[in-house]
C-alpha cells in the first residue's frame, strides 16, 4: 500500500469510527463503556439511543434521550460518590444506577434514579436552577429517587452507594436537554474502581478486537490484541490522520503505551499485519 493510499485509508477509518461513536457505542448496557482509572473523564453526550433497555421503565426515567451507558467495577469495600458536571449549566442530566447480580447486564437491580429537571408544563420556575446542571451522588444527602419535574425538596443529588469489593455497577446518563454536549465525570468516596493490569483473562476479550484501558486515559494505556495480529505494526493516529507513534513488530498480545506527550483529544490505534488491519478509538485527557 503506497503512502496516499494508506493515508486515505486512515482518513476513511477514522471518519468510520467517529460515526460509529457518535451513534451506537455505549448506548446499551451490554455495550457500556467500562470506566477505569483515575477521575475526571470527560464524556460526549451524542444522539439517539440503543436498544431502549426494557429495565428503565419501571424506572424514574421511564425512557432513554441521548443516553449513554458506563460500567464501573469495585475494587474495595466503602462508600462511592460521583458527579456529573456538564459544560453547560442549564443542561438537564438525568441518570440511574444499577446493582448487577450477575456481573453482565441481566438481574440488574434499580438502586438511585435520578430524573429531576426541567418542569413539564411549567418551565419557568423559579426554583429550577436547583434540578439543572451538576448532577450525581453526593455525601450526606440521603435520598435514592427524584421524580421528574422539580420538586420543593429536590436538589439534583442522591444519596453515596455502600460498594462491596467486587461489585458491578452499571450507570445510565441521558442528555434529557438535547445539549449534545461535554460532560465530566469525576467519582469520589471511599470505594475504589478496579482497573485491570495484570493477569488479562482470554475471557474478556473477543475475537478481532483490540481491547484498551484504562480509557480514557491520562497517558499510559494499556492494550490486548488477537493472536494473529502478533508479530504485526501499530500505528497511534489523530483525528487529522497523522501518525503520533509507531511500533514496527509487536512481540506479544498485551502491552503499555506511555503516551503522556500527546495532547488532550481522541485518538485511534490500528494494528495491522499482511493480511487486514483493526482499530479502536480512545481518548487522552490530562488534568488540569
Amino acid at each position: 500500500m503506497n503512502r496516499l493510499n494508506f493515508k486515505l485509508f486512515i482518513v476513511l477509518l477514522l471518519w468510520s469510527l467517529t460515526i460509529k461513536g457518535q451513534s451506537l457505542e455505549n448506548k446499551d448496557c451490554s455495550t457500556a463503556l467500562d470506566l477505569c482509572g483515575v477521575s475526571p473523564f470527560q464524556l460526549i453526550s451524542t444522539e439517539g439511543v440503543g436498544m431502549q433497555d426494557t429495565i428503565l421503565q419501571n424506572s424514574c426515567l421511564a425512557s432513554e434521550y441521548n443516553s449513554l451507558w458506563i460500567k464501573i467495577n469495585i475494587q474495595s469495600e466503602g462508600y462511592l460518590t460521583f458527579k456529573f458536571t456538564p459544560n453547560n449549566p442549564t443542561v438537564d442530566l438525568d441518570f440511574a444506577v444499577f446493582r448487577s447480580a450477575l456481573s453482565n447486564c441481566e438481574n440488574n437491580e434499580l438502586i438511585r434514579c435520578m430524573a429531576s429537571g426541567i418542569n413539564i408544563g411549567n418551565p419557568d420556575s423559579t426554583q429550577l436552577d436547583r434540578c439543572l446542571g451538576a448532577t450525581g451522588l453526593r455525601e450526606n444527602e440521603i435520598d435514592f429517587e427524584e421524580t421528574s419535574g422539580c420538586q420543593a425538596a429536590d436538589n439534583n443529588f442522591l444519596a453515596p452507594i455502600d460498594c462491596q469489593l467486587g461489585e458491578v455497577y452499571y450507570i445510565i446518563l441521558n442528555d434529557f436537554s438535547y445539549a449534545l454536549d461535554t460532560t465530566m465525570l469525576e467519582f469520589g468516596g471511599t470505594a475504589e474502581i478496579n482497573c485491570i493490569t495484570t493477569n488479562i483473562s482470554e475471557s474478556n476479550f473477543k475475537p478481532e478486537q483490540i481491547s484498551l484501558f484504562p480509557n480514557p486515559s491520562v497517558g499510559p494505556i494499556n492494550y490486548h490484541i488477537p493472536e494473529q495480529y502478533v508479530g504485526g505494526s501499530l500505528r497511534l493516529i489523530d483525528l487529522q490522520g497523522n501518525t503520533v507513534h509507531f511500533i514496527e513488530k509487536l512481540v506479544s498480545r498485551s502491552g503499555n503505551l506511555l503516551l503522556s506527550q500527546l495532547e488532550n483529544g481522541m485518538y485511534s490505534i490500528v494494528i495491522s499485519n499482511k493480511n487486514s488491519s483493526i482499530a479502536e478509538r480512545f481518548q487522552i485527557f490530562h488534568h488540569n
